[in-house]
């Protein structure tokens, strides 16, 4: 899908009026209460990795160094 000009235009305008409607939304719901903090962390941790633990003695090496290691 290739916009053209005019089209493109019309997203950007289009995209900006929604961005203004829910800044305005997410101000209303914070004046009256509603809302009061993100519903979200700023950043958690999603897995663990232990190397001294996880890895193979012989396959530390390279996976510290950030190489591959093929088995064998």
């Amino acid at each position: 899908m290739r916009l053209t000009d005019p089209a493109l235009k019309r997203k950007e305008a289009e995209l900006a009026a929604k961005e203004k409607q829910l800044k305005e939304l997410e101000a209303k719901l914070t004046s009256a209460g509603a809302l009061k903090k993100k519903n979200w962390p700023i950043c958690y941790p999603i897995l663990y990795h232990n190397i001294g633990e996880e890895i193979q003695e012989r396959a530390r090496r390279p996976v510290r160094e950030g190489g591959t290691w093929r088995g064998g």
